[in-house]
């Protein structure tokens, strides 16, 4: 819990520092989560052979392992593999149906994959399970039909506005409506 404290509050340095600490005990049900978390940091840091490794010990020991299959399919889809992250996405929704995760996933690898209304509907279950997310929003507003028109932004004629003016635009003030459609 600490060592994803740190990493949410920018402190890489101490949430590396923490899950090598919680590695050193004996508990694999520990060391599962510390593994993601640890891989999780090395994704965003582009160091993909090294998260691929903590996860491939993960899957050695439970081949189930949600949060891990989850981060596969992060870490796939960030090495643009998209039909290998829909998989992994896929077997993790089949597990967490009600968590937005497996749904962000989805909608990233559909994206990747030229499948903008899969990727849509996918980034509309991720808000309806997680409306606080920010960055789904940011998702959503490069699918077609959210904020513009279907043609133009297929045509790519349009450039990205920021949420704040289309949210003015279209004279709304929060994005909640974006999950209830």
């Amino acid at each position: 819990v600490a060592a994803s404290y740190y990493r949410w509050s920018k402190d890489i340095d101490s949430s590396l520092r923490l899950v090598d600490e919680a590695l050193r005990n004996n508990d694999q049900y520990d060391d599962n989560y510390a593994l993601v978390g640890r891989a999780q940091i090395y994704i965003g840091r582009k160091k993909f052979e090294l998260a691929q490794q903590d996860l491939d010990q993960i899957f050695k020991a439970d081949p189930n392992f949600v949060p891990a299959l989850s981060t596969q399919s992060y870490l796939l889809n960030e090495q643009k593999q998209y039909e290998k992250a829909m998989e992994f996405a896929l077997k993790a929704k089949s597990f967490w149906p009600e968590r937005w995760q497996p749904y962000a996933n989805i909608g990233h690898a559909a994206d990747g994959l030229g499948k903008k209304d899969e990727a849509e509907a996918a980034y509309r279950s991720t808000i309806a399970y997680n409306p606080t997310w920010p960055s789904v929003y940011d998702e959503l507003v490069t699918c077609p039909g959210i904020f513009r028109p279907r043609e133009i932004r297929d045509n790519g004629s349009l450039t990205a506005r920021s949420s704040d003016e289309e949210s003015t635009i279209y004279g709304r003030t929060d994005r909640s409506h974006i999950a209830r459609s």
